[in-house]
This record gives C-alpha cells, sequence and structure tokens, in this order.
C-alpha cells in the first residue's frame, strides 16, 4: 500500500514501494503546463521516484523544497540559475539539481556544471533514455550502500 503524504510539517518523508525506498522530486518552472507535461512525461514510480511537490514561483518553491527535502529539483534554468542553487544550500537544502531547459545555447549553463553544483541537463521535452540515466545516476549517488 503507498500513502502519499503532503504535510509542510513533516520533517522528513520516506515512502516504500515494494520494497525499495521511494525518492522524491520537486518541479519548478514558469510554465504550468510544462511542469503538468513533465510529472506525465516519464514513469517516475517505475523508477523508484516520485513528484512529491511543484511550483511556478521560485520563492514559494523554495520554502516547500526546505521543507519537502526531495533527493532531486529538476528546474528551468531561467528561473534561478546558480543563484536559486546558491539560496537552497544555505537555507539548508540537500537536493541534487537537474536542469530542465529548452536553452540553446549551453555557455550560459557551463559554470553549473563546471563548478560541481549539478549533474543532470535534461532538454525539453524529456527524452525517456537521457530521464533514465540521471535518474540510475542519482539513486547511485543518494542511496548508499541500499536503497
Amino acid at each position: 500500500m503507498t500513502v502519499t503524504i503532503r504535510s509542510r510539517e513533516i520533517i522528513h518523508i520516506k515512502r516504500h514501494l515494494g520494497g525499495i525506498s521511494i525518492l522524491g522530486i520537486y518541479l519548478l518552472d514558469n510554465d504550468p503546463a510544462v511542469i503538468d507535461s513533465t510529472k506525465k512525461a516519464f514513469p517516475w514510480r517505475e523508477h523508484g521516484f516520485d513528484v512529491i511537490g511543484s511550483h511556478t514561483d521560485p520563492g514559494k518553491a523554495m520554502a516547500e523544497i526546505v521543507t519537502l527535502k526531495p533527493a532531486l529539483v529538476i528546474y528551468e534554468w531561467r528561473i534561478g540559475g546558480v543563484r536559486l542553487i546558491n539560496k537552497l544550500r544555505a537555507a539548508g537544502a540537500d537536493c541534487e539539481f537537474a536542469v530542465l531547459t529548452d536553452y540553446k545555447s549551453f555557455t550560459a549553463v557551463r559554470d553549473f556544471f563546471v563548478n560541481g553544483k549539478g549533474l543532470y541537463y535534461l532538454l525539453k521535452p524529456l527524452d525517456k533514455e537521457e530521464t533514465e540515466d540521471a535518474l540510475a545516476r542519482l539513486r547511485k549517488r543518494r542511496c548508499k550502500p541500499a536503497c
């Protein structure tokens, strides 16, 4: 049985599905249609993940991310860039970050990777194989030794 809990007062959300820990994902994009399509575009649960929150406003999302403690924040680069990551880290967020963007030029995003702040770069619309690879790398990093 799976129970989805969404409460600002829960310090740590831990759910299990068939003995496998489900890691939380938070989506942040300025376009609600992109958030909705991202939720539906990939079988998150089949890969041990669940979208536990989303928002279009970075300020409101920051508070939710700190409270919900997702393993991964997937966000549109233009909505906050490295500044968003730095603010979240300063607020105590312990999560990985993935850029989801249709941004054509990689040069503006390069520092995100060079400085070790991000591990994943996903282009819109989501590519199934690319997303599977990113999630597998995330699970390996976050679930030592078993998850």
